[in-house]
């Protein structure tokens, strides 16, 4: 509500007051909608970092496993050359 008193130059104030009602609106930032849209996309955002950190360290680990499998199987194969080199010549 806005109050409006006219003053004249001596000073005398009117006996009428004006009154104006009117209403200010947050601005859109400052909403509850606004807020509760913002929380949604920030968690949106951290779920799909996390989900993509996490797929990329486990396919990561899942690299190394399969690069140490390989090297075990070399190494098998290495062992089992050497073991059938070496009973051939006894034989």
């Amino acid at each position: 509500t806005f109050k409006i008193v006219a003053v004249t130059p001596e000073g005398t104030e009117s006996k009428n007051a004006a009154l104006i009602n009117f209403t200010i609106h947050p601005y859109f930032w400052q909403t509850v909608w606004f807020r509760l849209l913002s929380a949604a996309i920030a968690f949106g955002c951290i779920t799909i970092y996390l989900r993509l950190y996490f797929k990329r360290k486990y396919k990561r680990k899942v690299k190394i496993l399969e690069a140490e499998a390989a090297l075990e199987r070399e190494r098998m194969r290495i062992s089992k050359d050497m073991h059938d080199e070496l009973g051939a010549s006894l034989t």
